[in-house]
């Protein structure tokens, strides 16, 4: 039970047109039936099934945790705006993802990447020839 704002879970349920909350078992239903009523940004993403993907992860992880903003309105807003910001700052993470499997040095395109144990954690430099798509 929330202390001093509402919680994520109250809003998915609230979304999910529940009368009464739901228990644990649940938690993987009342989300996909709320996820893109939070997550109303317009932002492109290179795959959508992608962004549904993204933004239940989100919502589980904060799933019993206070929004701690005076309105639900305001951190839909802010829940967007970071959505829509921190796909932008890596997008040429994930659209390195989606060509991994493609010989890049056919297409001329070559990058240095930082990665441990396989997952890329930074690109520190890529060709121009990337962004000629």
């Amino acid at each position: 039970m929330s202390k001093y704002t509402t919680e994520v879970r109250y809003i998915c349920e609230q979304k999910s047109e529940l009368e009464e909350s739901k228990g644990f078992t649940s938690v993987d239903d009342v989300i996909n039936k709320s996820w893109n009523k939070i997550f109303t940004t317009n932002v492109n993403f290179f795959d959508e099934n992608y962004k549904q993907v993204i933004c239940k992860k989100i919502l589980k992880h904060y799933y019993m945790r206070e929004i701690g903003c005076e309105t639900v309105g305001l951190w839909m807003l802010w829940m967007n705006t970071r959505l829509a910001a921190a796909f932008l700052d890596r997008a040429h993470v994930f659209f390195i993802f989606l060509i991994k499997k493609i010989d890049l040095s056919l297409i001329g395109v070559y990058m240095t990447v930082t990665s441990v144990s396989g997952r890329i954690y930074a690109v520190k430099e890529i060709n121009a020839a990337l962004y000629a798509f």
